[in-house]
C-alpha cells in the first residue's frame, strides 16, 4: 500500500509540473487581439475593479449582461493580485486546466485504475482543443472542471466511498459555480447526465467496483 501511495504522489507531481508548464507557462502569449472576445472580456473585468461593482458588469461604460460573472470575477481577482497583463488574464483558465488534469487522474485512478487515470490525465493535458480554448477568453475550462467535479463527487457518493452528505452537497455547490460560469447549461447538463445514469443503472445501488 505504501509503494502504491508513493507512486501516486510521483504521478501527481509529474502531472502538476507538466500541466503547469504547458498552460501556466504559456499564459502570457499571444496578445489579446480579438476585440469581440479577448480584449472585450478583459475590459469587463477592468471595469469591475474601476467601479468596485461586482454585481452589474459593464463594458466600455455600457451594461454587459450577456454572460454570467464567474469568469470575470476570477480575471478581476487575477488583475488585483498580479496587475493587468495577458498572463493575468489567462491565469484563471490555466489554473482550471491544471485542476482538470489532476482531477482526471484521481477520477480514473479511483474508478478504473492508476494506468487509466494517468492516460486520461495526459489526454486532457495534451488536448489541442482545450489548449486553444485557454488562448481565448471563454470559460469552457472553468465549467468543464466544475462538471468533472460534479460527476466525481456524485459517483463517490453513489458507490459509498464518500459520505453522501458531503458528496451530494459538494456536487450541488459545483452546480451553482457552473451556473455562475455558463448560466443554465451549468445545471441542465449535469442534471440530465445524472438522471440518465440513474435510469440506466435502475436506482441508487452501486454495481461497480471502486479502486482504492
Amino acid at each position: 500500500m505504501r509503494n502504491i501511495t508513493v507512486g501516486n504522489r510521483w504521478i501527481v507531481l509529474f502531472l502538476l509540473v507538466f500541466s503547469a508548464g504547458l498552460y501556466i507557462g504559456t499564459a502570457g502569449k499571444p496578445a489579446l487581439d480579438d476585440e469581440d472576445v479577448d480584449a472585450a472580456h478583459a475590459m469587463v473585468s477592468q471595469e469591475m475593479l474601476l467601479r468596485h461593482d461586482f454585481v452589474v458588469m459593464y463594458m466600455d461604460g455600457i451594461r454587459y449582461l450577456i454572460r454570467p460573472p464567474m469568469h470575470f470575477w476570477m480575471m478581476a481577482a487575477s488583475y488585483k493580485l498580479l496587475g493587468e497583463s495577458e498572463f493575468a488574464t489567462r491565469l484563471p483558465l490555466s489554473l482550471a486546466m491544471v485542476g482538470m488534469v489532476l482531477l482526471t487522474f484521481e477520477f480514473g485512478r479511483r474508478f478504473f485504475g492508476k494506468r487509466a487515470g494517468l492516460y486520461g490525465a495526459l489526454a486532457v493535458a495534451t488536448s489541442l482543443g482545450m489548449f486553444i480554448f485557454t488562448r481565448i477568453m471563454i470559460p469552457e475550462a472553468i465549467y468543464a472542471l466544475a462538471f468533472e467535479g460534479i460527476f466525481y463527487l456524485f459517483l463517490r457518493s453513489w458507490t459509498g466511498s464518500l459520505n453522501p452528505r458531503i458528496g451530494y452537497w459538494g456536487a450541488s455547490a459545483l452546480c451553482a459555480i457552473a451556473v455562475l460560469t455558463r448560466a443554465l447549461i451549468g445545471l441542465l447538463f449535469p442534471a440530465v447526465t445524472i438522471l440518465a445514469f440513474i435510469t440506466m443503472t435502475r436506482g441508487w445501488r452501486p454495481t461497480m467496483t471502486v479502486c482504492c
